[in-house]
């Protein structure tokens, strides 16, 4: 049992390292290239300024509960 167990555990550890660095790695860096708030952070100054074309989540949130409760 505790050689099933050592054999478990080195083959969990081995995909495990397998997925990071063969899978989540090269996806994590072209998040960068697809991410809508990479794109506003790497914009010139005028990322600095408040969008006014975008409401915040609650605000948006709300006024849909508010449409479908009319």
């Amino acid at each position: 049992m505790i050689v099933q167990f050592a054999i478990a555990l080195l083959l969990i550890t081995l995909f495990a390292a397998f997925s990071w660095h063969w899978i989540e790695k090269p996806i994590l860096k072209l998040r960068s290239r697809f991410s809508f708030v990479a794109r506003e952070r790497l914009a010139p100054d005028d990322a600095a300024a408040p969008r006014q074309d975008i409401a915040p989540l609650a605000v948006a949130a709300s006024a849909v509960r508010s449409r479908h409760s009319s």
